[in-house]
């Protein structure tokens, strides 16, 4: 003979284990989503020394510089200008956390002044790169974005690198976000599966009582 109290003692026993595994969830997600942190200091090249280097960039010697014009944001932009070889803008000392995911963002802008040459632009941050190729349509500021995963590396370099033979590249209004997002784990891309699963199997036996 089925036991109804007994029946009913389980079952709120699974809603309490349910409701409890549900807020530890809700409290890490919140705890995750912490606000957004800015690595880069002078992103938009508005302060620089008394040899025009805008600081704490490490430039790559000749075939790059300030100036202002054109510019997205405030009075300067930087310029890649170098024909033989990529030139480099870095920022270091931007420490990741492992396994946290972070948002690169900056302005490009193309300048060319005659056809064909070899042109490249590239991003590394923390490992990640991307590769903007051929860049936006001439004469536009467009703005590029990308995702990195933290490597925990407590000296990690922002590094642009730009070639344009026969043009310019414009570059402002960097920026590197924490975005306070945690790259889960496989087994933590599992629990909503869990979740699901051991909802479907409470529902179930609430039908067949």
């Amino acid at each position: 003979m089925w036991d109804n109290t007994l029946f009913g003692s389980k079952e709120m026993n699974m809603r309490r284990a349910t409701c409890r595994l549900l807020a530890v969830m809700l409290y890490v997600c919140v705890s995750a989503a912490a606000p957004a942190q800015e690595l880069v200091t002078n992103g938009g090249f508005e302060s620089w020394d008394g040899n025009g280097i805008a600081q704490p960039w490490v430039y790559d010697g000749i075939g790059i510089g300030l100036t202002d014009d054109p510019v997205f944001l405030g009075i300067r932009s930087m310029e890649f200008f170098r024909v033989d070889a990529p030139a480099t803008l870095t920022q270091s000392g931007l420490a990741t956390m492992l396994d946290h995911e972070y948002l690169v963002g900056f302005r490009l802008y193309r300048d060319e002044w005659a056809t064909g040459g070899t042109q490249s632009f590239k991003v590394t941050f923390d490992g990640t790169e991307l590769d903007a190729g051929s860049g936006p349509p001439e004469d536009t500021w467009t703005y590029y974005s990308f995702y990195a995963h933290g490597t925990g590396n407590a000296n990690a370099s922002l590094v642009f690198e730009g070639l344009y033979e026969k043009g310019s590249w414009f570059l402002d209004d960097v920026s590197v976000f924490k975005t306070g997002e945690v790259v889960p784990e496989p087994a933590l891309m599992q629990l909503p599966v869990l979740l699901g699963l051991a909802g479907l199997g409470y529902w179930r036996r609430r039908r067949s009582a």
